[in-house]
């Protein structure tokens, strides 16, 4: 019986999805650890955790896409804020001066009713105002308005989650892939690779 010869590639690639896929993977917060330089500073072996956790720490773009999830998140619950009720405040000052001819003129209109009448010249007035309400129904706009906050919330997710998924698609997942240094062979020889 013959076995038909099997690439190595193929090897590869199912033991990178079978690590990807046991929780041999790495999960990072981003923001979480020191900057990049700071890691590497201490860093004694670069190993596959180490690469992928230098890749998320170091990622503007990964920052932009856990901000952009924050911004979609807030649009949530103001969309959720119109099913409860309101409460609006407000007031004024006006402060209100005729000039001479204008306070005559009103005096002398006044006094056509009233023999005694007076007015208060400048004259100031306030206004306070309170006012409570709560929509009950308005056409299902709240409900759409919801629904469309909520999809740009999950948007917003799969879009880090793939971010995320690209960048440790990224780091190369094979010693032979990174870069070693190389180190002089015997007697100060040419370098060799070990």
């Amino acid at each position: 019986m013959r076995y038909a010869k099997r690439s190595k590639g193929g090897w590869c690639f199912a033991l990178a999805w079978l690590a990807l896929n046991s929780g041999w993977a790495v999960a990072v917060e981003v923001g979480s650890a020191a900057p990049a330089g700071e890691v590497l500073a201490r860093l004694e072996v670069l190993d596959l955790a180490a690469a992928k956790r230098i890749a998320v720490d170091g990622s503007p773009s990964l920052a932009a896409a856990v901000e952009r999830l924050r911004q979609a998140e807030e649009r949530v619950r103001q969309a959720r804020a119109a099913y409860w009720p309101f409460l609006e405040m407000g007031g004024s000052a006006v402060r209100s001066e005729l000039s001479n001819n204008a306070a005559r003129s009103q005096l002398a209109a006044g006094r056509n009713f009233s023999p005694n009448a007076a007015f208060a010249d400048p004259e100031t007035f306030y206004r306070a105002e309170l006012t409570a309400g709560w929509t009950l129904f308005n056409g299902f706009q709240r409900w759409f308005e919801n629904a469309r906050a909520r999809f740009g919330e999950m948007q917003s997710r799969s879009a880090l989650d793939e971010a995320r998924r690209l960048l440790l698609v990224s780091v190369p997942t094979r010693p032979s892939t990174c870069a070693r240094p190389k180190r002089p062979g015997p007697g100060g020889g040419p370098a060799a690779d070990r």
